[in-house]
């Protein structure tokens, strides 16, 4: 991985092309946008520093030039100026299908732009199997046929105690030449409704199975399962979750659907029918990805929804994109408001977990927690977790 660094004061350029070149980054600094045009060819597996405000070409004019090109960097913009001005420009990247890996505030930390530029370099094997894990929907069907198919569970903390009560249900792939692949990789939205149904109630099937461990962790509250809106209109799906409740230990109140396909919510009075119905039963309800995509306010305005799930998009950059913390403070707030228990995914960092109980979120899930994984290791996991560092 290369990086590039443009910006017009030389001092500065030359400052962070020595430093990163000493920590194992070979870095080229430019002080004119058309220089790097001219002198350099950045490929996707590079990185661009780039400052927004610069004479003979601002940054912006000069991601239109390269947003022409088919291989296009990945960036971190750069400013002195209004921190608004880094955030709309990183929106204009973005729509010119640029991969921003973040945006700094002149000055910033040594350790900042390390930590940016790690971010970058472990994401690039991500983003290569995400790309070649276009899967088609027999691929995904065999899976299931072929016993590749796992259930990885990802613990959720209360922020005032420290204490790990919750867990969410994920589901991996174990694929014979990707690897380990998370849904996100393989659950794509052209996928038959037919596939959907399957593969939600075959985690329920898993589910079931690992009921009777489940319940008998240290503090246990509640299970997450994520759900396509599509498959919990099913009288298959439904018949399999009552059977869940009856043939398990586990009860009503300890289990909260996590509802996808927000677009297939809207409107639809049998959809509403059935969440009325769960809610009575005492299931919680849960919308993913709060604040993205498609109109979860009006969702909240209209179903019973019993949790808010502030997304990672915001919670992972909240410390560095003031707009990130705006919306994840108001996410809070709004939750507080309707009385709904807020969780913030995407925690990665002791500064944001401490942030997060600053603002009285309320449970938080992440990498600084714990990874998703397998029932046995979570077990073992669960056995040797101390809350106290976390309190």
């Amino acid at each position: 991985m290369n990086v590039y660094v443009v910006d017009d004061n030389t001092e500065f350029t030359d400052v962070i092309t020595q430093m990163l070149c000493e920590t194992g980054y070979p870095t080229k600094g430019y002080n004119r946008g058309m220089d790097l045009l001219r002198f350099a060819a950045p490929s996707s597996n590079d990185v661009l520093l780039l400052d927004v405000h610069m004479p003979d070409k601002n940054g912006i004019a000069l991601l239109k030039e390269l947003s022409s090109f088919s291989i296009k960097p990945c960036v971190i913009l750069l400013s002195g100026y209004d921190k608004s001005i880094l955030n709309s420009a990183s929106t204009f990247a973005q729509s010119l299908d640029f991969n921003v890996i973040g945006s700094l505030s002149k000055p910033f930390t040594r350790r900042v732009l390390l930590n940016m530029l790690e971010f970058a370099k472990q994401g690039k094997a991500d983003k290569k199997k995400m790309e070649v894990a276009k899967v088609n929907p027999v691929d995904v069907e065999e899976a299931m046929d072929d016993d590749q198919l796992d259930v990885f569970y990802q613990p959720q903390i209360n922020l005032r105690d420290g204490v790990v009560t919750s867990y969410e249900c994920l589901l991996r792939w174990h694929h014979p030449e990707l690897g380990l692949l998370s849904a996100d990789q393989f659950l794509h939205t052209d996928l038959p409704d037919r596939i959907k149904l399957k593969l939600s109630l075959w985690v329920l099937n898993r589910v079931a199975s690992d009921a009777e461990a489940l319940v008998e962790l240290p503090h246990f509250k509640s299970i997450s399962i994520n759900v396509s809106a599509s498959s919990l209109v099913t009288p298959e799906y439904q018949f399999r979750f009552n059977s869940l409740i009856a043939g398990t230990q586990l009860k009503p109140h300890q289990i909260t659907l996590e509802l996808i396909e927000r677009e297939f919510l809207e409107g639809r009075q049998d959809v509403l029918d059935i969440l009325v119905n769960l809610r009575i039963k005492g299931v919680g309800l849960s919308l993913d990805d709060f604040g993205t995509g498609y109109s979860s306010l009006s969702l909240f305005h209209t179903l019973p929804f019993s949790e808010l799930k502030v997304d990672k998009s915001f919670t992972k950059t909240m410390l560095s994109n003031a707009q990130s913390l705006n919306i994840v403070r108001s996410c809070i707030d709004l939750a507080k408001r309707m009385e709904l228990k807020v969780i913030a995914e995407g925690v990665e960092s002791h500064d944001i977990y401490e942030h997060l109980q600053h603002e009285w979120c309320d449970s938080a899930q992440g990498y600084y927690i714990a990874k998703p994984m397998p029932l046995k290791t979570l077990m073992s996991w669960n056995a040797n977790f101390n809350h106290h560092i976390y309190n």
